[in-house]
């Protein structure tokens, strides 16, 4: 309607509105408020249609291939590259141990990694690197991967002397791991917009309503 409305203007007057308008859609993106900057990074504060409109959907490459991998009398092993292997081992029967159990969500051959989940009192995601063993933990979403691969972000928390929740992303090729804390907020929805810059946003449990309400959304720019 915008576009109709500036073309029944003369030409010449129209071609520049319309230029200004998408003008101005740009530098909306790209002018949010800068909520930290590091070396590694810039956080930014976006809206709500910045977050819906420019997130890509998470992919799944990860592959079950129960002739090769599969849990035995509750126990499930992963082979490394260098002949050892990862032992996950289902606690069901004994009372005296804690509750587990493991379900394997698959391989992917791209990046060789697998992907387990933990079912405790929270499901954890364990991302398990096939070249060295080295395990990552997703207490809340899964591990969402950048499209080419480069990275992948992830929800996981801490405790020292109050519990917090933290942002990880990570170097697939160098190993290189980052983590962003923003005021003790809870975190959801991961959606990367291109290969160096992913969006989430923070929400709080409104007691009296019994519903989590979005808080603040976020873009989050890889330094490369």
């Amino acid at each position: 309607m915008v576009i109709i409305y500036l073309c029944r203007m003369k030409l010449p007057q129209c071609f520049l509105n319309v230029c200004l308008f998408f003008l101005a859609i740009n530098a909306n993106a790209q002018d949010f408020k800068v909520i930290e900057e590091t070396k590694d990074y810039i956080l930014k504060e976006v809206d709500s249609a910045y977050y819906y409109s420019h997130g890509l959907p998470p992919k799944d490459d990860f592959i079950i291939d129960t002739t090769k991998i599969k849990k035995v009398n509750g126990v499930l092993k992963l082979p490394l590259d260098n002949g050892k292997e990862v032992v996950f081992t289902n606690n069901l029967d004994n009372p005296d141990i804690d509750y587990q159990q493991y379900m394997y969500l698959g391989y992917d051959k791209d990046i060789k990694y697998f992907l387990v989940i933990q079912k405790l009192v929270n499901i954890r995601h364990l991302l398990v690197n096939q070249k060295n063993g080295i395990i990552d933990t997703s207490l809340f979403d899964s591990f969402i991967f950048s499209p080419s691969k480069l990275f992948y972000a992830y929800f996981s928390a801490e405790y020292i002397t109050s519990y917090f929740e933290l942002v990880f992303f990570k170097n697939i090729n160098t190993g290189n791991v980052i983590k962003i804390k923003l005021n003790n907020e809870a975190y959801d929805q991961i959606l990367w917009k291109d290969d160096f810059s992913f969006m989430f946003y923070s929400k709080f449990y409104d007691r009296i309503i019994k519903e989590w309400i979005i808080k603040k959304y976020y873009l989050l720019q890889i330094k490369q």
